[in-house]
């Protein structure tokens, strides 16, 4: 049975049920981590962007699936501890700029010359800053300012890339 510590002796009910309600395995699996399921999505529009495949439907699909996945976000200090039954629990919160980076940054860079991903990657953002999150909000501009940083140093026309300067959030 793996190790667990605990601030007092637990009887062997109480170490089972310990035992049962965390997952130790030599592979992470969705369920135990969402930035996991976030990197594998990531990982398809990738390589539906690479030269091999160049299917941009599929990246922009991604983009839109990873913009519904994040709609929800609540800011931390929305959250109470009402209802928690393991109050001495303590686990990291995610950090909305890693999850943004998880999923954007990698689309941003590899989109290339795609012009209709980087605008697709943009107006997600748009759709994330716009809902009731002010962490999200700040964490999207801070996304989206880097995001253009990729679609101007690969698009080649200077045109594309006033397209899509002009979509960039900018910060309040």
């Amino acid at each position: 049975m793996p190790s667990k510590w605990a601030k007092c002796a637990l009887d062997e009910q109480q170490q089972s049920a310990l035992a049962s309600a965390i997952t130790i395995a030599s592979e992470r699996t969705f369920e135990q981590d969402p930035r996991f399921g976030i990197c594998v999505l990531t990982e398809v529009a990738q390589r539906a962007l690479s030269p091999a495949v160049n299917d941009p439907g599929t990246a922009i699909d991604i983009i839109t699936r990873h913009t519904r996945v994040l709609a929800p976000w609540k800011d931390l200090d929305s959250y109470t501890d009402e209802g928690v039954h393991c109050p001495q629990v303590r686990i990291h919160p995610l950090n909305i700029d890693d999850l943004l980076a998880d999923e954007f940054f990698p689309i941003a860079r590899d989109a290339g010359e795609t012009l209709e991903v980087h605008i697709r990657l943009h107006k997600a953002l748009h759709a994330l800053a716009a809902q009731e999150s002010v962490e999200l909000r700040a964490a999207a501009i801070r996304c989206a300012q880097t995001c253009y940083l990729f679609a101007e140093q690969n698009l080649q026309l200077e045109q594309h890339k006033e397209m899509v300067k002009r979509l960039m959030l900018q910060p309040d």
